[in-house]
């Protein structure tokens, strides 16, 4: 029983294998980064450690083990087949959303790229001064009212201080919606606290699919 049930643990371990791939796939096509990286790692390697020093441990019921691997190993290739279109498609996104470039680009250039893209989605866009701007990049003018903007160009995640900068910058330029825009991720932290202030956070999953969007527009006009 005991052989049986390290056997089901191992091959649960082993069927990981498969997502755990993609993923990685995932955040390399994403761009970014070695924080996401660093997470995905465990899924790849621990269950490939599990099965190979099971099956050397125990040579009766690691065949099984090592063929249930194999099996997981052919459904996770059969699995990158079938999203590999959607992958695709993701990276002609990425081309256009130039991305990568933006990932370069000293924060004012940053703040005027975005300055483009919201105007292009159809705001009057104003920049703030590069000092003395009271937590706010953008103010933007549309239908839904006036957007304070953050604009973070980080090779990192936001934290909690922009969430708290725009939110306080509301006021003063009399918004009211806030946004923290950024080319990375925010931390769990930032998120509540957004979420608790109705701060709108865009990340670059958001930013990838929207700048390709704009470019797209801007050169069928």
């Amino acid at each position: 029983m005991e052989r049986l049930v390290r056997g089901i643990i191992l091959v649960v371990g082993a069927a990981a294998v498969g997502p755990g791939w993609f993923l990685y796939h995932l955040a390399r096509v994403g761009g970014h980064s070695h924080e996401q990286l660093l997470r995905v790692l465990p899924w790849v390697l621990v269950p490939v450690l599990l099965v190979v020093s099971y099956a050397f441990v125990d040579r009766e019921t690691g065949p099984i083990v090592v063929a249930a691997f194999t099996v997981s190993s052919l459904v996770s290739v059969l699995y990158f087949v079938k999203k590999g279109a959607s992958i695709e498609r993701w990276q002609e996104t990425l081309a256009q959303s130039d991305i990568l470039e933006v990932d370069k680009m000293p924060g004012q250039l940053f703040e005027e790229h975005l300055g483009v893209v919201f105007s292009c989605l159809g705001y009057s866009v104003t920049r703030t001064r590069v000092t003395g701007d009271y937590g706010a990049d953008l103010v933007l003018d549309g239908a839904e009212g006036r957007v304070v903007v953050q604009a973070k160009r980080y090779s990192k995640s936001v934290g909690v201080k922009a969430v708290q900068e725009v939110k306080a910058a509301m006021s003063v330029y009399g918004a009211s919606h806030g946004m923290v825009v950024t080319n990375s991720y925010f931390t769990r932290q930032a998120i509540e606290l957004a979420s608790k202030n109705s701060i709108e956070l865009r990340d670059r999953n958001w930013l990838v699919p929207t700048m390709a969007k704009v470019a797209r527009s801007r050169r069928s006009q």
